[in-house]
């Protein structure tokens, strides 16, 4: 029910106070991305992966967004690899050491 006796510029006001109330935003749907992937990812391999990535972004087949978090994710996956081969370079010399 309006009161035509208010003016127009408070009711619009009002209106778009209430609103976000009335009309609250749906959550975004998860965005699922599918792409080719090397069989094992290792040093050697990653650094073409982020290459498609950007190859990819760049032709607006993936949105900027999607590259950001792939990325971070292929950036963990990396830490991950340094980490396993140095512990094994570490333990290889501790060994030889020993000898």
């Amino acid at each position: 029910m309006r009161n035509e006796a208010t003016p127009p510029e408070l009711r619009v006001a009002c209106a778009k106070m209430a609103a976000a109330y009335c009309h609250p935003r749906p959550q975004p749907e998860p965005r699922l991305v599918s792409f080719e992937l090397p069989e094992k990812i290792n040093t050697e391999t990653i650094g073409d992966v982020h290459q498609a990535i950007m190859k990819a972004t760049s032709k607006g087949e993936l949105a900027v967004e999607d590259a950001r978090d792939i990325s971070a994710m292929l950036e963990t996956h990396r830490r991950i690899i340094e980490t396993v081969e140095l512990e094994q370079r570490i333990s290889r010399l501790e060994k030889e050491q020993s000898e």
